[in-house]
């Protein structure tokens, strides 16, 4: 991951994230960690960004991670917001899924 944005470092410290959350993000592995968001351009379905989440210390985190593994901001969640136009199913999802399955096969 890189953690070289002004916005990211600026957030990293306003929101003293602890360095035990730094450290998993600079060994990010996918797996230790759940897909909150992903957010596409409505024209081509390409990725923009994705959010997952970790609880580390009985915290939860959210990350924003944008393209070329940038890290764009980063946030202690302590609310379960939900904002009801979030697409989680239908053809413009399915959409999505399609063009970003084949996105992530082409960069292998």
């Amino acid at each position: 991951m890189k953690l070289h944005g002004k916005h990211f470092n600026k957030r990293k410290v306003e929101r003293e994230i602890p360095n035990e959350v730094i450290q998993s993000l600079l060994n990010f592995n996918p797996t230790q960690w759940k897909v909150v968001t992903s957010e596409v351009r409505n024209d081509t379905g390409k990725f923009v960004n994705a959010t997952w989440e970790k609880i580390i210390d009985n915290h939860k985190y959210w990350v924003t991670i944008g393209f070329g593994d940038v890290v764009q901001t980063i946030i202690k969640k302590e609310s379960e917001g939900f904002n009801p136009n979030i697409i989680k199913e239908g053809s413009f999802y399915n959409f999505v899924s399609t063009v970003n399955e084949r996105l992530m096969k082409e960069d292998t």
